[in-house]
Parts: structure tokens; C-alpha cells; sequence
């Protein structure tokens, strides 16, 4: 299963956020409310470690899921920020229960962007 573009079919059930430049759709330690889906633009994910420095972790590309711990209320590990002006959807655990009871094979979308990024991340631990 390909992961770019396979949420594309629930937008309807998020809410769209138009962002522009430098806007950030979360920041590190925020309590998650929800995760997100970039229709079009470019959204950084960086943290800003203890000494105050902020470092680019990943880039989220177009037809991607990004800030899915967040459907858990667990704190964002990351900022996200809007390189250039976008368009989000959000979609909080009410919008993502109300896709899944729609769509169940959305269950299997989300996981596997779950997992795309928990592999992702891993290999980001063992390069630094």
C-alpha cells in the first residue's frame, strides 16, 4: 500500500487549516489534540534541543500524515511549522473515530503511517 495520498479519501471529515508561511501547526511538548494531513505546501518538523537549538528532524511532503501521536493526547516531540503557505486538515480523535466507523480500512491507512514514522524515527536514532 502506497501511504502518500491514501488519506485523501476522509478530508471531508477534517477540518481544513489554511496556514501561511512560518505558522506552526504544533510545537514540541503541546499537549496533541489530533493529527494532521498536508494537501499541498511543505511543513518542517524540528525539535529545539536543550541548549536552545533548533534542529530539522524531517519534511513533510504533500499527500502525507504527520502528528499522529497526537491522537493519543500524548505531547508532540516535534514542532511543526509551515515552510511555505498550506493547507492542513486536522482531524481529532471524534473526526478519526468518525472516519474509521465510515471507512474501516482506515484503521489500516493510519497505521501504517503510524508505523512508516516509528521506522523512520528509529533510523534517524541510529544515524545520530
Amino acid at each position: 500500500m502506497q501511504l502518500r495520498y491514501s488519506w485523501q479519501p476522509y478530508l471531508d471529515f477534517g477540518q481544513q487549516l489554511d496556514l501561511d508561511q512560518g505558522v506552526f501547526v504544533y510545537q514540541q511538548h503541546e499537549e496533541g489534540k489530533g493529527f494532521y494531513y498536508l494537501n499541498n505546501g511543505l511543513i518542517m518538523n524540528s525539535i529545539i534541543s536543550t541548549d536552545g537549538n533548533e534542529h530539522v528532524i524531517n519534511y513533510i511532503t504533500e499527500g502525507m500524515l504527520f502528528g499522529e501521536p497526537g491522537i493519543f493526547h500524548e505531547p508532540y516531540i516535534t514542532n511543526a511549522r509551515a515552510v511555505r503557505s498550506s493547507v492542513v486538515y486536522y482531524f481529532s480523535d471524534l473526526a478519526y473515530n468518525e472516519v474509521c466507523d465510515a471507512f474501516p480500512e482506515a484503521r489500516l491507512v493510519f497505521t501504517k503511517a503510524l508505523l512508516f514514522k516509528l521506522r523512520t524515527m528509529a533510523e534517524i536514532v541510529t544515524i545520530i
